[in-house]
């Protein structure tokens, strides 16, 4: 965990120099910034297992024919029917009826845990300003969507405590904005700088 917390602070530095310039690494919540009284706890969603399986389903169209195979006998023990050109079979559908019913919902039941953990009277989180929250992911959401999921997660986002931003970095190259207090959705795009942020996170811990 202490690993996702570095990779979350170098990623909020890059992306929001102008805001956080320097985040210390605490516990809760997992990143303070001083200056603006502000906290943001850390979360990563994705068990390791599927997390290795998608990075070997994506780096089979670059990997040599030996290195292709191993990967390909290495998904299909583990109950991923890998096919050339095909997505990712993501357990949980990328859209259905409601937002609930996708991978949608299971951020919302992040939210939902972790708004609950900061509001509760045991878990000792220290008085702060301003509360953030950061999670990494698989989660995808499509383009038509974005717009609603503010709404969806603002169901969640209740208690004395909220959190007023909502970031979500999922395996693509970009970093969802969910701003909580405006009802807005922004998006920053690291043009393939998220492997060098993941390498200088290493280096801090």
């Amino acid at each position: 965990k202490r690993l996702d917390e570095y990779f979350a602070k170098v990623v909020l530095e890059n992306c929001f120099h102008d805001r956080f310039d320097v985040l210390e690494v605490s516990d809760k919540p997992d990143l303070r910034h001083k200056t603006s009284s502000t906290g943001i706890e850390v979360t990563y969603a994705t068990p390791s297992q599927v997390t290795e399986a998608m990075i070997r389903w994506f780096q089979i169209s670059q990997a040599n024919v030996s290195q292709k195979q191993d990967n390909i006998d290495w998904l299909r023990k583990r109950g991923y029917d890998y096919q050339d050109n095909a997505p990712f079979p993501f357990k949980t559908p990328v859209c259905g009826d409601t937002l609930k019913d996708t991978m949608i919902g299971e951020l919302c039941d992040i939210v939902k845990a972790k708004i609950k953990k900061l509001n509760s009277p045991t878990a000792n989180y220290a008085p702060l300003d301003h509360y953030e929250l950061f999670v990494r992911s698989n989660i995808i959401i499509p383009v038509f969507q974005e717009f609603k999921v503010v709404n969806e997660l603002a169901e969640y986002n209740i208690g004395e405590k909220k959190f007023e931003r909502i970031y979500l970095l999922p395996y693509e190259e970009k970093l969802y904005v969910f701003d909580m207090l405006s009802g807005t959705v922004n998006i920053k795009y690291l043009y393939n700088r998220s492997e060098k942020m993941l390498e200088k996170a290493k280096e801090l811990c």
